[in-house]
């Protein structure tokens, strides 16, 4: 510091450049240590909360075993608190949704877009309760069974009523998937039709609002009709915008189609854009999709119609005649050693008419929804 004084006592440029260039560097160190310093004290500090959060319970793993807690409260103060049978379910189906599982998540927005009249909770609950009710009565059935000497002791008997359990748990779980797609196969079926209908309503100056609220009159259009219902009771009832009812029939329905129309109706709306000529040139786009796939239907039914022939015409004849003619061969067997009569009857009686009914079954199925 003595060399520091003697350059303060010396009044020249050389100096003063020197003395400057001296003193930003201090700064510049101190600033650094300091910095250093404080770095260190953040995570000092950090750590000391991470302590006292594990101490309160607030950690992440403490956050989780206070919910677990919490959610096992719960469920025991509403089986206490149940008087129903209806109460006694949806506490558990409370718990069981309460653990934010992807399989009740699915289920959950399964049964907002199929319109299902249930609350996940409630219909959880629902499942747990059939399912075990299935469980304790076959397994008194199968029990009794065994006991009393109707059936002999083996392993599958023993399995039945976890089967039985497993399969009514299942079956309840996939019917909101189902009529969520027939749901689905009903917007897209009518699309073309009801956007027609609502470009004409359209086309007369009616707002939008009250031209959802005429399509919903029209039943006719099967599950768009209830599309729009959803739309004008959430404007009607809960005070909605039109908007927001739209944003939120967007988010659920599962027409894909049917969200892209909608989401057209909504830019227009908030845009000021001509709705009229919009649901024109969307019907005219649907109906020749419409017809597109019909014509691809007729054509694959032709394809559908050359097999049965084959299969089902053309090669049973074939098989039945070589049997007749074998049959009149002396001593004549099949592999296996099955006589040939036997197998005749099979395929005449059996074999034959359950695939004609599969095939029935198969173009009922693959067929448009009219």
């Amino acid at each position: 510091m003595i060399w520091l004084d003697f350059l303060l006592t010396i009044k020249t440029p050389l100096t003063k450049i020197m003395l400057v260039s001296v003193m930003s560097t201090k700064n510049e160190s101190h600033k650094i240590r300091k910095k250093e310093t404080t770095l260190e004290d953040e995570e000092n500090h950090l750590e000391q909360l991470r302590q006292r959060l594990n101490q309160l319970g607030l950690s992440e793993e403490g956050t989780k075993r206070s919910n677990e807690k919490t959610n096992l409260h719960i469920l025991f103060n509403g089986l206490i608190a149940s008087r129903s049978t209806e109460q006694l379910y949806t506490a558990f189906g409370k718990y069981l949704y309460s653990k934010k599982s992807p399989f009740f998540k699915k289920l959950n927005s399964a049964l907002v877009s199929s319109d299902y009249d249930s609350v996940v909770e409630i219909y959880i609950g629902k499942m747990f309760l059939f399912s075990s009710m299935s469980f304790i009565f076959s397994s008194l059935f199968f029990g009794t069974a065994l006991v009393s000497g109707l059936l002999e002791l083996d392993i599958i008997y023993l399995l039945f009523p976890i089967i039985i359990s497993i399969s009514i748990f299942l079956m309840m779980f996939y019917v909101p998937f189902e009529k969520t797609y027939s749901k689905k196969k009903s917007l897209n079926t009518n699309l073309p039709f009801a956007l027609t209908h609502l470009s004409a309503i359209a086309s007369s100056g009616t707002p939008p609002e009250e031209a959802f609220r005429i399509m919903s009159e029209f039943k006719e259009f099967g599950a768009i009709t209830d599309e729009m219902s959803n739309i004008t009771k959430r404007i009607d009832i809960f005070g909605e915008d039109i908007t927001i009812a739209l944003k939120h029939v967007i988010s659920t329905t599962p027409s894909e189609s049917f969200r892209e129309i909608l989401g057209g109706i909504l830019t227009i709306t908030q845009t000021g854009g001509n709705l009229d000529s919009y649901l024109t040139e969307m019907a005219d786009i649907a109906m020749f999709d419409y017809r597109l796939s019909r014509e691809k239907y007729l054509a694959a039914l032709s394809t559908y119609a050359d097999m049965y022939t084959a299969l089902l015409i053309a090669a049973p004849l074939f098989l039945v005649s070589i049997l007749v003619v074998m049959n009149i061969i002396p001593n004549t067997s099949l592999p296996g050693g099955m006589d040939i009569m036997t197998a005749l009857s099979i395929g005449v009686y059996g074999l034959i008419p359950l695939l004609n009914l599969l095939f029935l079954a198969f173009i009922t199925f693959t067929a448009p929804e009219m």
